[in-house]
């Protein structure tokens, strides 16, 4: 799968791609999966448990939030519309989420639900831990004369039904995570065939 930065601007909508490839939920999730592979260095699902309950999310949280995800496939489908939605609208990732699509439309759907389930949290919680919307820099002038900038950032904060799984994985100590792999960085290793 190619990956790697548009070299088109970002104009086509994830919602006439989708209905152009007339994509059902099984196609979608493992768009998602993909996607969600490439962000995470082709991490196998117990590695993504893993960073997860090192960040502080506690297993019974973790198992909590995957009966949710695998007893409602609309809240699935939701997380995985999510996630690639945020992909999709990232100029670094949208050929990924592109390419993710496609492939998915293009392989037989493998009924992989635990995977799929472990894959969308991570991807939630990547985007709640590392996921920014925008960031806006703003230099003011002291009354020293010096100047100073401060940064604001809007992180990705899902509503409805689908805030109640976010919340139960977002780690208490987000703020002390370590640095993630830029998007750029996540879509130039490409997609290894077999793996996600």
């Amino acid at each position: 799968m190619a990956t790697g930065r548009d070299t088109a601007p970002v104009t086509d909508a994830l919602a006439a791609h989708l209905n152009q490839r007339d994509v059902d939920s099984g196609r979608l999730e493992h768009a998602m999966r993909f996607l969600v592979a490439q962000w995470s260095d082709f991490k196998s699902a117990d590695e993504m448990t893993a960073d997860m309950v090192s960040s502080g999310t506690a297993p019974d949280v973790l198992q909590a939030a995957s009966v949710a995800l695998s007893d409602n496939p609309a809240l699935l489908d939701e997380a995985a519309l999510d996630i690639l939605s945020v992909g999709w609208n990232d100029p670094d990732m949208h050929l990924a989420a592109r390419n993710s699509l496609d492939e998915a439309s293009s392989r037989l759907p493998v009924i992989e639900l635990g995977a799929i389930v472990v894959a969308a949290m991570y991807g939630l919680w990547l985007l709640t831990t590392r996921g920014r919307r925008s960031t806006t820099r703003t230099t003011r002038r002291q009354s020293d004369g010096t100047y100073e900038e401060t940064e604001t950032t809007e992180w990705y904060d899902p509503a409805g039904p689908l805030r109640a799984v976010v919340d139960l994985i977002r780690p208490p100590n987000a703020d002390e995570l370590p640095a993630p792999t830029s998007t750029a960085e996540a879509a130039e290793s490409g997609m290894r065939s077999g793996e996600a």
